[in-house]
């Protein structure tokens, strides 16, 4: 699951959940950066904020992928991105951006 303008607040459930258990999969949960805890600077200046974009967000959770994948010994894994809103459109530009 995809994070947007807010604090993740944990793993999914509902559908999400009942999917990954049908399936498998790991549950995982990506903060944008920039909210809730995933500060990467100190402060919330106009020169630090120069990486809170939606491309920097796209960037973030494909080497995300590329590192669990590689991680978990898992390299061919499918993956989906899932989210509501703004973190939903992510999930369809991640999709179209990093296939």
């Amino acid at each position: 699951s995809l994070g947007g303008e807010g604090p993740v607040g944990g793993p999914p459930s509902g559908l999400q959940r009942e999917l990954a258990a049908t399936h498998r999969a790991a549950l995982i949960s990506l903060e944008h950066r920039f909210y809730g805890e995933s500060r990467p600077t100190a402060d919330m200046s106009s020169t630090a904020l120069r990486h809170l974009s939606a491309e920097q967000a796209l960037a973030d959770a494909a080497q995300f992928v590329e590192w669990w994948s590689a991680s978990h010994s898992s390299p061919d894994s499918a993956w989906v991105a899932w989210g509501g809103s703004y973190s939903g459109q992510l999930a369809a530009w991640l999709r179209l951006r990093y296939p």
